[in-house]
């Protein structure tokens, strides 16, 4: 007879290392419960909706971001728990520019993302 296989003490080795792992992994705590960077490009969104409102409506559409959300005319987005940001006011003129360059910035505890609008075309950049 061969001595191919496993053997019983080995098998329950493998086994209780298996298990291990596996409740290790089922209660991981996650690093962070929301990512910055969805919530940031959600923002640019809601603030190109409102240039492009102002371009096609041919009316100046005023941004409002505090440390909680931001407020436009139509639309009100509250930060989801642990994220908050600088207090802003943007403004798009009728024809889609704005006359102030500025940098609206988010954070939650471990990092920090930054809105920069180009002055004049109000083209935006997440740094």
């Amino acid at each position: 007879m061969s001595n191919k296989g496993f053997t019983l003490l080995e098998t329950i080795l493998v086994l209780s290392m298996v298990t291990l792992m596996y409740i290790a992994f089922i209660f991981k705590k996650p690093i962070s419960s929301t990512g910055l960077a969805p919530i940031v490009q959600q923002i640019k969104e809601i603030i190109l909706q409102e240039q492009l409102t102002a371009m096609n409506k041919k009316e100046k559409r005023v941004i409002q971001i505090s440390e909680s959300g931001v407020d436009t005319t139509d639309k009100h987005f509250v930060f989801p728990k642990g994220i908050w940001a600088d207090a802003h006011t943007i403004s798009y003129a009728a024809n889609g520019n704005i006359n102030q360059a500025q940098s609206v910035c988010l954070y939650n505890t471990k990092a920090k993302l930054c809105l920069v609008f180009q002055l004049g075309s109000g083209q935006i950049a997440i740094r």
